[in-house]
């Protein structure tokens, strides 16, 4: 696809990023700020030319073939049991991608068995969970996230009490069940990305106990006290415990997201528990802030702040003036080491932290703000 938006508008609709899962017009269009129909007009032209060009689908699934025989002319292609191992170790052990690619092994194989979907849904499930599938050698996500959290220096025997016990059950139409060994239960998991990380933990060796939906935070916003509900809470073999929060980047900057991480981290600071607020995968806020992004370009867009927020079409658009080409990840790392607000709701408005307000107390010590030190707006915590 020749226009870069349509084609980030189709991989995004298709659920071929992230977690696996479609995101919804809406949500597109906060990523791109623009409307939810504007969402749905890039849609609809890039899947017209997709499908202009599906007649090329045969000589793909030929190609594809013989790369597998290639790889392995003893393997039944066909079958979704002996598929979803070969796929998981060698290509993605994230659930969605692996039942994806299984489906695709089969059928460029085939494959024409009318319950294919399931059946390599459920292999890609076994083998994503089996240690003989992705041994002993395969990364430890936790122990790479772990170093990213904050707050976190006592060391505990068990788990506190107040956080064991689920404090809040997802919707049932969002609910994904996972079996847990580890814990000998059912896990409920909000979304396909919450669903990842469960999934570190569950392999972790280093994870002794987690939780999910373990505490609800109180907080203020707009004057009014709420509650906030955390996806996880960890124990290690360290005698770390660390609250997890799972979010994509694109939210993680996010006003909203700001206030309930830092409600957090103050509420469980004094009792020496961690915070992570982490994407399904593994990146942080501290990664985001090590992202280039142009200066001049953001002090230009800062002036236009005297006079209050201003439209995310507005600030993307004096943030693009220089280098041509509008970057989502420097406008976060811009954001994330200049303290701006980005609000939740529609439009997106782009703005200053009220004072005392800051990103710093999340990105750990030292603060790892990677773009330059002297031009930072505010460098308190």
């Amino acid at each position: 696809m020749p226009n870069r938006r349509d084609c980030r508008v189709a991989i995004r609709c298709l659920g071929l990023v992230a977690d696996g899962s479609p995101a919804t017009l809406a949500a597109i269009g906060e990523e791109l700020g623009i409307s939810r129909e504007r969402v749905r007009q890039l849609r609809v032209r890039g899947f017209r030319r997709i499908n202009a060009a599906l007649s090329r689908r045969v000589i793909s699934a030929a190609a594809l073939r013989a790369v597998l025989i290639a790889e392995s002319a003893d393997l039944d292609w066909a079958d979704p049991e002996i598929v979803a191992p070969f796929v998981v170790t060698n290509a993605s052990d994230l659930l969605a991608a692996a039942t994806q690619l299984t489906v695709m092994c089969c059928k460029a194989a085939g494959a024409t068995r009318c319950d294919l979907l399931e059946a390599a849904g459920n292999a890609a499930a076994k083998a994503c969970w089996d240690p003989a599938t992705w041994g002993d050698g395969r990364f430890d996500r936790w122990l790479d996230s772990v170093s990213k959290a904050t707050g976190a220096r006592a060391r505990f025997q068990s788990p506190p009490e107040d956080l064991t016990g689920r404090k809040r059950m997802p919707r049932e139409s969002n609910v994904i069940f996972f079996r847990s060994e580890k814990l000998r239960r059912n896990v409920a998991c909000e979304s396909g990305s919450e669903l990842r990380v469960i999934s570190w933990l569950e392999r972790s060796p280093e994870v002794v106990w987690y939780q999910e939906q373990p505490v609800a935070v109180p907080y203020t916003v707009n004057g009014r006290n709420v509650l906030y509900t955390p996806d996880a809470a960890v124990l290690d073999k360290q005698g770390r415990v660390i609250v997890i929060e799972v979010k994509p980047v694109f939210r993680m900057f996010r006003q909203e997201t700001l206030i309930k991480s830092l409600a957090a981290l103050s509420y469980f600071a004094a009792r020496g528990i961690g915070y992570l607020l982490i994407d399904a995968s593994g990146h942080t806020l501290a990664d985001v802030a090590c992202k280039s992004y142009d200066e001049s370009a953001a002090r230009e867009l800062e002036s236009l702040f005297s006079n209050g927020p201003v439209p995310f079409g507005t600030a993307r658009e004096a943030l693009s003036r220089n280098g041509g080409e509008f970057s989502h990840l420097a406008f976060a790392s811009a954001v994330v080491n200049r303290d701006w607000a980005v609000t939740n709701a529609s439009p997106v408005q782009v703005g200053l932290l009220a004072n005392g307000m800051s990103f710093r107390p999340l990105l750990g010590a030292p603060n790892p703000v990677c773009n330059t030190g002297s031009d930072q707006r505010n460098t308190s915590t």
